[in-house]
């Protein structure tokens, strides 16, 4: 189920004082089962993207086409974009209102026409799949959780849908390295599963562990899109943008400098690790 942008344009408050272009001519397409991160600072345009994808935003100029059919057309069926596409808002956790965790969860799929029991082992694989053990949360109200517990219960009740694509919007924002490392591992597993993972972040480290390509927005254009390698090859380049690259990436960069020859297409801390040892042990294992 491949997303596709063409020509895509928009712009927040049209004719007014604060007319202001978010996107301007983007075209980009998504392919199925892609990790796909989209970096960019403030006001770059990021989260009017995603929007846009989601169909909470209509394009100005362009097409949005999700599996070959434009989301934006008069005959396209809506209700088939909410159940191929989910999207976790930034800081989720404001949006419980539920009395209970299993309410909360399985409100997506009031209008599913699954049964009574089918809406429940959807609700128990959701809050299972995000880590928790149905039975000793479902009935517990889901604000009375701690902050990560809550944000793990919103990504359930948008996962109870089954979306085919994911997109999240700085997801590991606020959370702590416990619950940045929770979350990313919960997004790995998805993606393992065939699930299109997108995700919008500042987190360069992040990003360089999992994604396998990016997207770097800069004033409403796509300057960058390639593999992570591909992109944080340019450690200079990034940090002209304000951006960065991964941490392992610097380390690698900056004991190249020094005369310590490892790989210069360093994305992630496994791959440091393995490079330091092969060159102390002189490739030995």
């Amino acid at each position: 189920m491949p997303i596709e942008l063409e020509n895509v344009s928009y712009v927040h408050a049209p004719g007014t004082p604060f007319e202001a272009a978010a996107l301007e001519d983007v075209s980009l397409r998504i392919g199925d089962g892609e990790w796909v991160g989209i970096m960019g600072h403030t006001g770059s345009g990021k989260t009017t993207l995603i929007q846009l994808i989601a169909g909470l935003l209509t394009p100005m100029h362009g097409r949005i086409r999700l599996d070959g059919q434009d989301i934006n057309d008069r005959n396209y069926d809506r209700s088939e974009l909410r159940r191929s596409l989910g999207m976790v808002f930034q800081y989720p956790e404001y949006q419980l209102f539920e009395t209970t965790v299993e309410k909360d969860v399985g409100f997506g799929l009031k209008h599913s026409g699954l049964s009574r029991s089918e809406v429940k082992e959807r609700v128990k694989w959701a809050l299972e799949t995000t880590g928790f053990i149905f039975e000793a949360v479902r009935s517990q109200p889901p604000l009375a959780l701690s902050g990560g517990e809550k944000r793990r219960v919103a990504i359930a009740g948008v996962l109870a849908v089954k979306p085919k694509i994911m997109i999240f919007d700085e997801p590991i924002a606020g959370l702590d390295p416990l619950g940045r490392e929770s979350f990313l591992q919960l997004a790995s597993r998805l993606h393992q599963s065939g699930t299109t993972v997108i995700i919008v972040s500042h987190n360069a480290d992040a990003l360089g562990e999992f994604a396998q390509r990016l997207v770097v927005l800069d004033r409403g254009r796509i300057l960058l899109d390639g593999s992570t390698r591909e992109v944080f090859s340019d450690v200079s380049r990034m940090k002209k943008l304000r951006l960065g690259v991964s941490a392992p990436r610097q380390i690698a960069a900056m004991l190249s400098r020094r005369g310590v020859a490892v790989p210069q297409d360093i994305v992630g801390y496994d791959e440091l690790l393995a490079a330091l040892k092969s060159r102390l042990t002189g490739g030995e294992q």
